[in-house]
């Protein structure tokens, strides 16, 4: 079972790049393993829920920075497929920040975004922040994520829409160790979101709606 050993580095999470927030982990049966942090470039480090995780260089210095929820909303409205963005929000909560991967000053995947009650913009996933961290879909099939432990979320039609990892390895946090993490697959995109609590973050990805 991969429950209480996914082990997630929310990049954009430092997401290991250094998120929200937020590679994927894999367990064995789609060529990963248990433990495995899978980055957002696709490297493979080999980590137990234990081991340092060090300090990766800040995401500034590797491409990415803040940008204006304008500059998100051009580049959303440039693709092919469509955003999607939670309609419902937890008391109190707004967004506070977009990060981007910025090389040559081009916007790319992937974006996080940082929603806090208390006007936090740090990107990497913390206790008090919902984030979300936006990238093209992988190649690991939703239902061997389910197969091997997480929770399956599903759409209004009955579809797999994503999963849930109750306790997902959260470096980044200050007093808890870890935080639950969905993987969640809308109009061709996946998202990554992270918040302390499942029943909240299960509302906040049925009200997600394409962006407009």
């Amino acid at each position: 079972m991969l429950k209480a050993r996914i082990v997630a580095v929310v990049s954009l999470l430092a997401f290991l790049l250094a998120l929200f927030l937020a590679p994927a982990v894999f367990q064995q049966g789609n060529g990963h393993h248990a433990g495995d942090i899978i980055n957002i470039s696709g490297e493979i480090k080999t980590i137990s829920a234990t081991t340092p995780i060090g300090n990766p260089p800040p995401w500034e210095k590797t491409g990415g920075r803040m940008i204006t929820y304008e500059e998100f909303v051009n580049f959303a409205k440039s693709l092919n497929t469509a955003v999607y963005l939670p309609t419902s929000l937890p008391k109190g909560f707004r967004l506070t920040a977009v990060w981007a991967e910025m090389p040559y000053d081009k916007i790319k995947f992937p974006i996080i975004l940082v929603y806090s009650n208390n006007g936090i913009k740090r990107y990497a996933a913390e206790e008090d922040t919902l984030g979300i961290e936006i990238y093209k879909v992988s190649p690991a099939p939703l239902q061997q994520y389910v197969e091997d432990g997480a929770t399956p979320i599903y759409g209004k039609d009955g579809a797999l829409i994503g999963v849930i990892f109750p306790d997902a390895y959260c470096p980044t946090c200050k007093v808890q160790k870890t935080l639950p993490l969905a993987i969640v697959r809308l109009g061709g995109l996946e998202y990554e979101i992270t918040f302390n609590d499942i029943n909240t973050l299960i509302n906040i990805i049925h009200s997600m709606k394409p962006l407009k």
